[in-house]
């Protein structure tokens, strides 16, 4: 039996913070920007940040985007600094939603694109280099496991599918909701502590 008597455990608190951020077409300097920002828990808690914007270079009108995520508190639990990898599926479940109008001769249809990054993990005076914390899902099948960086990484495009029609124009849309997984390796020799980090999502509606 493997004698843990002098083994530290390391805390690991991932906090999710949630943005919200609608540019205007003609003016991005008018966002509007809501933080709600959450507060950490004691033990190891995943904060996403979800940041919604209606990129400048989309091509239509009366840009609306959302998101939404359903846990942003999440718990890491107490792991040994042994390089072993713990996976956490489904953890996240992220919801998108956009859409737009445009000219029916349009030949180009936007996409809704969904971004995400991470801070480092940290103790405050020690940290977890970031390429042991990793991520893949969205139902994107296409998407292998990898490591965050502190960069927007494109996990999911949708283009938008008409809803309907007006006079002249179409009525562009869609919404969807997909499971992020997590992957976590605390390296050896990692000092005891409680590490916490942001894991941010943003969404954007850009032109193809």
């Amino acid at each position: 039996m493997k004698n843990l008597q002098n083994t530290f455990l390391i805390l690991l608190i991932v906090s999710i913070m949630v943005f919200s951020t609608f540019l205007s077409l003609n003016d991005a300097s008018s966002a509007n920007i809501t933080d709600q920002n959450v507060t950490n828990q004691t033990v190891a808690e995943t904060s996403t940040a979800s940041q919604a914007q209606a990129q400048a270079q989309a091509n239509g009108w009366g840009q609306s985007v959302s998101i939404s995520l359903n846990n942003t508190n999440l718990n890491l639990g107490e792991r040994i600094a042994d390089d072993s990898e713990w996976p956490y599926l489904a953890q996240t479940s992220v919801t998108v939603s956009g859409s737009e109008s445009d000219w029916w001769w349009t030949t180009q249809v936007d996409k809704l694109n969904l971004y995400v990054r991470s801070d480092d993990f940290s103790d405050g005076s020690n940290s977890i280099v970031l390429n042991n914390f990793k991520y893949d899902g969205f139902s994107n099948s296409r998407l292998s496991k990898t490591a965050f960086t502190t960069n927007n990484a494109l996990v999911r495009s949708w283009p938008l599918q008409v809803q309907s029609t007006g006079f002249l124009y179409y009525n562009y849309g869609v919404s969807d909701t997909v499971p992020a997984n997590y992957y976590l390796k605390v390296p050896w020799g990692t000092s005891p502590g409680t590490y916490r980090t942001t894991v941010y999502y943003t969404v954007m509606m850009e032109s193809t």
